[in-house]
């Protein structure tokens, strides 16, 4: 699995990404298993510059693996390591019916075979 961290109009901080890699390790753990996943998160400062200064900051998460799965989650908030939990915790939830829907698949498809 490959996990890139990339920041937008703002400084890379060691701190952040760190706190990011956590958040979104702990939001795959137990959902996904697969080497050749690769997620991309987006840590982005959107300065609003008409109001100087009081800006948001935004968390994007992408998840991409064969068989065309893909998931996006973009979350916005006032401080950046909420925009990350938020946005982590719909990783979560997403992966988790994701999880669920595939199991329903194999069980019907289990059923139908008999």
């Amino acid at each position: 699995m490959r996990l890139d961290i990339r920041f937008r109009h703002m400084d890379r901080s060691e701190a952040v990404e760190n706190l990011a890699t956590d958040k979104v390790m702990q939001a795959i753990d137990g959902f996904l298993h697969r080497h050749d996943a690769h997620i991309q998160v987006w840590l982005v400062s959107d300065l609003n510059r008409t109001n100087r200064g009081t800006g948001r900051f935004i968390c994007e998460i992408e998840v991409r693996y064969p068989k065309k799965k893909h998931f996006f989650i973009q979350k916005s908030h006032e401080d950046m390591h909420n925009a990350i939990q938020e946005a982590c915790d719909k990783l979560k939830v997403l992966l988790d019916e994701a999880g669920k829907r595939e199991l329903d698949v194999r069980h019907e498809g289990a059923i139908s075979a008999y």
